[in-house]
């Protein structure tokens, strides 16, 4: 599956009622050095996979392992450390491991989406310190939703984002599902039922389910539109991925700013529609005319915000092996463009660095770290 985010023009940012126009011709070619730091057939550990991963502030790097339900923690060299925590439903357990780990003020952070709880580690010591259990709560009447994110917060709380998903297409006059984003504290109590709430897409999380001869078929379909949350800095940004529209919010939930760009989107064609029948087969093709065949691909794929504050964009170019990604600054300037291998996860580290779970062919997995001069 790919990684990040998209985009083919620049930036327009608004703050408040003022505006600015980035000018493309000041991007600058982002150089990098890239360097193997974990391989998946590792001499000193068994590895089932590399789903995602997190970076404390002194690089030691924590990879989530869904198959064998355990983080594999390994020092800034690459070096394996310790793995933390094992499959199973007690304290420190993982029984549906959520990739998304999140390490904040040296304590590390596991949601188990189906569970409904987050597991609590010191990232120094490895120890696990408590379970945060996360209740299945009504907003207005309706179910809050399956936890789907964690954003450890400054304040001590944890952000939880919940989705209420659709399965099918939607019915005329159905109700409108929504994705919430809500705070917990260490205790799992909601201070916070409803800090932002917007309207779920359909398809939910790019995933189509189709059923014919009585079986149920799920595809990932990444050229239909979705919601992004990320968090940093003090703030929430959200977007939706049918536009380079990206709304920015304080921790109350209140609208900060907002920037955008003009779109140059890429018309979804026949020709993608045969190209997928041919790599995927004829029932992702029968999933995505009943649903409907989207007009064009999405303006991104995926965004997270770094440690400094800076934006990472993964643009969209079908087809390609490689991916153009933008990084903006602090203020919102677009000043930096760079192409990346389609088939990387990328986590943007701190000073100057990135790190990136790559897919082989094979299905294997490894971690790299970029070193960027900006």
């Amino acid at each position: 599956m790919k990684p990040f985010i998209l985009l083919f023009s620049l930036i327009l940012f608004i703050s408040c009622n003022s505006k600015k126009q980035n000018d493309t011709n000041s991007l600058k070619e982002l150089s990098f050095s890239k360097e193997l730091l974990v391989d998946a057939d590792h001499p000193d550990i068994l590895i089932g996979d590399f789903s995602g991963m997190a970076v404390d502030d002194e690089d030691q790097i924590y990879i989530a392992d869904t198959r064998l339900q355990q983080i594999h923690k390994f020092s800034p060299e690459g070096n394996y450390l310790v793995s933390i925590g094992r499959e199973g439903k007690g304290p420190g357990e993982f029984d549906g491991l959520n990739p998304a780990i999140k390490v904040h003020e040296n304590r590390l952070f596991v949601l188990q989406n189906n569970a409904r709880k987050i597991d609590v580690f010191d990232a120094q010591t490895n120890k696990y310190l408590s379970t945060i259990s996360i209740e299945n709560i009504k907003i207005n009447s309706k179910p809050i939703g399956t936890p789907r994110n964690i954003f450890p917060s400054e304040n001590g709380n944890v952000l939880v984002s919940f989705v209420d998903p659709y399965f099918f297409k939607p019915e005329e006059g159905e109700a409108q599902k929504f994705v919430t984003l809500s705070e917990v504290d260490l205790h799992g109590r909601f201070t916070n039922e409803k800090l932002l709430q917007i309207p779920i897409l359909f398809p939910t999380n790019n995933r189509l389910v189709y059923m014919e001869d009585n079986s149920i078929n799920i595809f990932t379909a990444d050229m239909y539109p979705d919601l992004k949350i990320s968090s940093n800095e003090g703030k929430i940004v959200i977007a939706k991925s049918d536009s380079l529209h990206f709304s920015e919010y304080d921790l109350a939930g209140s609208r900060i700013s907002d920037f955008k760009d003009q779109n140059s989107l890429i018309p979804f064609t026949n020709v993608d529609l045969d190209s997928l029948s041919n790599s995927r087969g004829d029932k992702i093709i029968k999933a995505i005319n009943s649903t409907g065949k989207p007009s064009y691909w999405p303006a991104f794929e995926e965004f997270t915000v770094d440690q400094d504050g800076r934006y990472w964009i993964k643009q969209h170019d079908p087809w390609s092996d490689t991916q153009p990604w933008l990084i903006i600054d602090k203020s919102s300037d677009a000043k930096w463009t760079v192409n990346l291998p389609s088939d990387i996860k990328l986590y943007p580290g701190v000073r100057g660095s990135a790190y990136a779970i790559h897919e082989s062919p094979n299905g294997l997995a490894s971690v790299y770290r970029y070193t960027f001069e900006f």
